[in-house]
């Protein structure tokens, strides 16, 4: 075992990334999050190493290839890997990204299960409901990137890898320790490398990471924030009752800041009104299927976040055929926005919805790593990134991410208090 072992995660997208990290700063874990492949370096012990593999932007082998090399790195550094981030609704290459951790044998089996109670997302019957609601049935339908076409957990993940699946039902879930104990080591005897269990409760999702951790086999937790927090827990048993986080770390004043509105999930949509009708903001629209029409709304937006908070994002699109292409045309507006903005004018703060808007900006900074500095609601994350050189202090960038689906009504008006104070 290496003495400087750190505990890792592994995320397909950024907000994933940023969310996981968000859950074990509140449980007194420093976090960090890599956002570019290459060699470890090395960081302050007790330190949770999260990594973004960005899998939900790339083909499925190209997925299954980022997950497999970075995981096989995992473990010949000695490095264990606590947690493989799932998106809650089951949208990416999750068998994919699945088999790639099986074959990079980092683990035996996987304990498979989405479930998030604290956004609606749960697992019952082995079908994945949002609000009650099978999956496939939601908003997740129209997805432009991964539309969800059926609800059941096993049939998404089997679309994807020829691994072995078992589900195990809520009342197994929920019956004695030892009734699930038996359960886990007779799927594990039988071959079954990937465990799924319905959960509908956060202690549900305890039972489920106490149980597979303490099995004695190699079995990796694969699921949503919230299973990241039950792992915490057992890992970590003095944070239950309170996340004991340190005070948070407001970095605003008058610094620039912007609202970069990616998802078209209703209910971020909903927020984003919420926030207009409640705080002063100048809001710029654009069609992300005219470039041509875009310098305009820059140079404008450049100008006016000087003196004030800006929003931007893209104009209703009404045709569903459209969908891809208007995806591609929001990420490359925001990506030409952080890019070609001189870097003395650029946002300081930044609040993004959709992980893909996330790693675009990201990407446009060349940031390389962020820090975890708080949670303001499950999911929605804050981070800072740094410079090597401190003095360059106004180089560095404060994050807000939120997943299209999180939040309550006022969540973005929280984010934007948080910018305020």
């Amino acid at each position: 075992m290496n003495p400087q072992a750190h505990h890792c995660f592994l995320a397909d997208d950024l907000s994933g990334a940023l969310e996981v990290g968000a859950v074990f700063h509140g449980q007194n874990r420093p976090v960090r999050i890599s956002l570019r492949p290459g060699p470890l370096p090395e960081w302050e012990t007790g330190t949770v190493l999260g990594f973004d593999v960005d899998s939900r932007a790339k083909t499925s082998s190209d997925a299954y290839q980022s997950v497999f090399e970075l995981a096989k790195t995992l473990r010949k550094e000695g490095h264990p890997i606590i947690l493989k981030k799932i998106d809650s609704t089951m949208r990416g290459w999750i068998g994919q990204e699945i088999q790639a951790v099986l074959d990079s044998e980092c683990a035996d089996a996987v304990a498979l299960c989405p479930t998030h109670p604290a956004v609606g997302r749960t697992v019952k019957d082995g079908v994945l409901l949002v609000e009650g609601v099978p999956v496939h049935q939601t908003a997740f339908k129209h997805d432009p990137a991964f539309p969800i076409r059926c609800s059941r957990v096993d049939e998404i993940t089997r679309a994807q890898t020829d691994a072995s699946l078992r589900h195990c039902p809520l009342q197994v879930v929920r019956s004695s320790g030892a009734s699930l104990t038996a359960w886990i080591a007779e799927t594990m005897d039988s071959g079954i490398s990937i465990l799924g269990f319905d959960a509908i409760t956060e202690q549900d999702l305890d039972s489920i990471a106490q149980a597979t951790l303490a099995s004695g086999s190699r079995i990796l937790p694969c699921g949503s924030g919230a299973m990241a927090a039950a792992v915490g827990r057992v890992l970590n048993p003095r944070t239950n009752g309170g996340s004991g986080a340190p005070e948070k770390q407001s970095s605003i004043g008058r610094k620039r800041t912007a609202f970069l509105i990616g998802s078209a999930h209703p209910s971020s949509l909903a927020q984003f009104e919420n926030l207009l009708r409640a705080r002063p903001l100048t809001v710029f629209r654009f069609d992300p299927n005219n470039p041509a029409s875009w310098s305009d709304t820059l140079q404008t937006s450049i100008q006016v976040q000087k003196d004030g908070v800006i929003a931007l994002l893209p104009e209703t699109q009404g045709n569903e055929k459209r969908l891809a292409e208007t995806a591609e045309g929001i990420q490359e507006f925001f990506h030409r926005f952080a890019k070609t903005t001189p870097p003395e004018e650029l946002p300081q703060n930044w609040f993004i919805t959709g992980g893909e808007t996330a790693r675009t900006i990201i990407d446009a900074l060349s940031l390389e790593y962020l820090d975890i500095v708080d949670e303001l609601d499950p999911g929605v994350g804050v981070a800072v990134s740094t410079t090597p050189d401190p003095i360059q202090s106004d180089s560095n960038h404060t994050l807000i991410t939120k997943p299209g689906g999180f939040g309550h009504p006022y969540t973005l008006i929280n984010c934007y208090d948080y910018f305020s104070i």
